[in-house]
């Protein structure tokens, strides 16, 4: 019976040890999937290269071009995966101002439009806050309405402009 108990011995010892290594390669199995799924969760929502992103724009100002056609100028980072923030908003707003009427013309012109005093357009830089309906300083915009957004450089007309104004 002795050899009986020394070959039942070796027989569990070989079992464990090829246990052991099935727990090791499934174990790496498994770490490789983790990582590939990771790989493509990032793949998809960019979410690696958009804090990259937002450090290299940290303290810049951008401009944010909207699928409805607006353009918002502020600081612009990442609000969870589907969303972005963005703070110190300003806007353009276009208005038509009626120029001076021309000079009293020749009673008997025949073209009317020369007669109608020129409207030219005035642009002008908005700060968010002071629109009629009081809104916060900030906005919250679904990556799907941003078209693309850039980094304005510190020499932009409309940074000097936002820098001038008093807050």
């Amino acid at each position: 019976m002795e050899i009986g108990e020394k070959v039942s011995a070796r027989i569990v010892k070989k079992t464990a040890a090829g246990g052991t290594e099935r727990s090791i390669i499934k174990k790496s199995i498994l770490i490789v999937i983790a990582v590939l799924l990771l790989a493509a969760i990032d793949a998809n929502y960019n979410i690696s290269s958009s804090f990259g992103a937002t450090a290299a724009a940290k303290g810049k100002w951008q401009a944010v071009f909207l699928t409805n056609g607006q353009v918002y100028f502020g600081h612009l980072s990442p609000y969870g995966f589907h969303s972005f923030v963005l703070n110190n908003v300003y806007y353009v707003r276009s208005s038509r101002v009626s120029a001076a009427a021309p000079a009293e013309k020749d009673k008997n012109a025949k073209n009317a439009a020369e007669e109608q005093p020129q409207a030219e357009t005035r642009n002008e830089l908005v700060k968010i806050s002071q629109d009629l309906h009081g809104p916060e300083d900030t906005m919250f915009i679904p990556k799907t309405q941003i078209l693309f957004w850039q980094n304005l450089r510190d020499d932009s007309q409309i940074v000097a402009t936002i820098k001038s104004s008093p807050r």
